[in-house]
C-alpha cells in the first residue's frame, strides 16, 4: 500500500474469478522519477519481462501501453504511462494461470524495476472488459524485438471499446486519437 512518504510497496491481490481456477495476480508499483519518454516505460517493462522468461509467451496489451507501442504517431505525452495492462484470452486462462515460469518472471521483473516504479497493473480475462466477439482474431502483432514475448494489441475498434469503459477525459482524448489514426 501507499506509505506516508509517498512510496508504494508491492501490492499482491489474488482473486478467484468466474468459478475457474484462474487467479489474477495484481502486482503494482508506482512510477517515481522515471523518465517518461516513449518506450522507456511500457517498453522497458516488457524488455525486462522478456529477459526473465524461459519460453515463448503471448501477451495482449491494451490501454495507453498499446497506443504508445502500437501507434508510431501517438503523441509524446502518451509515453508517460506507468503501467502495462493485459488481456487474457479465455482459451489461455488455464495455461497462463498454471504457467509458474510466467509468474516468476513477472515477480523478478517487478523486483528489478521496483526503483523505477514500472509495473504491471492488471491482467483481465477477456470477459471482464468490453471487446467485439472476434477480438482475438483481429489483434495486431507488435514487433518489439523481444526473444520470448510475443506482444499483440487489440484492433483499433477494440481499443476504443476498452477506453469507453472508464470514459474519463484522458480516455476520450485517446479515443479521438485512435479514430483519427485509423
Amino acid at each position: 500500500g501507499m506509505e506516508r512518504d509517498g512510496s508504494v510497496q508491492e501490492i499482491r491481490v489474488v482473486v478467484a474469478c468466474n468459478e475457474q481456477s484462474l487467479f489474477l495476480r495484481f502486482i503494482g508499483l508506482r512510477l517515481k522519477g522515471f523518465a517518461q519518454r516513449r518506450y522507456r516505460t511500457s517498453g522497458a517493462f516488457l524488455q525486462e519481462l522478456d529477459k526473465h522468461l524461459r519460453e515463448e509467451t503471448e501477451l495482449v496489451i491494451f490501454g495507453k501501453s498499446a497506443i504508445v507501442l502500437g501507434f508510431p504517431t501517438a503523441p509524446g505525452s502518451y509515453g508517460g504511462t506507468m503501467d502495462v495492462d493485459g488481456i487474457i484470452p479465455m482459451g489461455m486462462l488455464e495455461s497462463l494461470s498454471n504457467n509458474e515460469s510466467f509468474w516468476e518472471a513477472l515477480e523478478k521483473t517487478n523486483e528489478v524495476l521496483k526503483p523505477t516504479g514500472l509495473y504491471i497493473t492488471h491482467l483481465f480475462q477477456e470477459d471482464q472488459i468490453i471487446l467485439t466477439p472476434d477480438w482475438l482474431e483481429k489483434t495486431v502483432p507488435l514487433d518489439l524485438g523481444l526473444s520470448h514475448l510475443k506482444i499483440h494489441r487489440p484492433s483499433t475498434l477494440d481499443l476504443i471499446l476498452t477506453k469507453m469503459m472508464r470514459g474519463d477525459d484522458a480516455d476520450l482524448q485517446e479515443i479521438e486519437f485512435l479514430i483519427k489514426a485509423d
